[in-house]
């Protein structure tokens, strides 16, 4: 399989080489190209022409299709692959660990899940069959250059690319552009714990300080999200009723905390204080038959 792309388009063909005693027959099996699609920047809305590497990443993903295609079509299983790209970039991205980019990332993903790292190649432009493909040529020149059949090179197997002394330095360069940044979070231990629902002395209504830590702690999990590339566990709407408990909950474990500790003494001997499922404790009462409890609170909790 071979994949290219230019500016205009992106392309990749696949060809079927098959060696009959010291006969080596050449045939084209299957070709696509795709014109280059325009990307339209997310606050300008202004269409811009994607960059050469991702062309030649889609390139190559449409190869790895191609090759899966073939394969079924034919039904052959044990054969060996060879992919082919001028694309050190692409290379440096199929190569070497992520985590990428949410467009690159995709693509590599699918990539590998189709084809094994070692049968990629790195193969010069001017060797590179696709580059017919996706920078196009008249009708005359496609037949000189009898593109069905193959480049020349691919019969004799000492004509082909020496790709383990290929210099990937720059490229390298480039495709750690693609590289997802590292975030680190950091907690700081100099501020008191106290001070966590302080700014609940702004609001009147309990109801409203736990929505309010719930629409929190949602953005935070959809911050999350964004950061490792998962749009689709955005949280959006209204509240469902999970997470208003679970910030009620939150909130009530803390008061407990802040207000008791480890220390129960502050409870009066006289009530029965146990801690339910969730950690929250609790005082028995005359309808503890019935399952009926109170939450233990510190009286001067508001």
């Amino acid at each position: 399989m071979f994949s290219d792309a230019s500016g205009k388009a992106f392309a990749a063909c696949v060809f079927l080489r098959i060696e009959c005693g010291r006969e080596v027959h050449i045939k084209l099996i299957q070709a696509k190209s795709r014109v280059a699609p325009l990307k339209k920047d997310p606050l300008t809305k202004i269409k811009t022409e994607m960059t050469i590497p991702k062309l030649e990443l889609m390139a190559a993903l449409i190869g790895t299709r191609l090759v899966q295609n073939v394969k079924t079509s034919l039904n052959i299983v044990n054969f060996k692959t060879y992919y082919w790209t001028d694309s050190k970039v692409v290379l440096c991205w199929i190569q070497n660990q992520g985590p990428w980019k949410t467009f690159v990332n995709n693509r590599i993903k699918e990539i590998h899940s189709s084809s094994a790292k070692e049968d990629w190649h790195f193969v010069p432009s001017q060797m590179n069959a696709a580059d017919v493909a996706s920078r196009g040529c008249n009708a005359q020149t496609l037949y000189s250059l009898r593109w069905w059949e193959g480049p020349t090179w691919l019969r004799d197997r000492d004509s082909w690319p020496d790709t383990n002394n290929s210099d990937f330095s720059d490229a390298l360069d480039l495709a750690t552009v693609e590289k997802k940044p590292t975030v680190t979070t950091n907690l700081s231990l100099g501020a008191p714990v106290s001070n966590f629902l302080d700014w609940t002395d702004r609001v009147s209504k309990f109801s409203s300080v736990v929505r309010i830590l719930a629409y929190c702690k949602r953005f935070i999990l959809n911050l999350k999200a964004l950061v490792n590339g998962q749009r689709a566990a955005f949280l959006k709407g209204d509240l469902s009723y999970e997470e208003i408990a679970k910030s009620e909950l939150d909130i009530l474990l803390f008061i407990q905390k802040d207000s008791f500790g480890k220390n129960r003494q502050l409870i009066p001997p006289n009530f029965v204080v146990y801690s339910d499922s969730d950690g929250l404790l609790r005082i028995e009462t005359k309808l503890i038959a019935s399952g009926v409890s109170r939450i233990c609170l510190w009286g001067g909790t508001n």
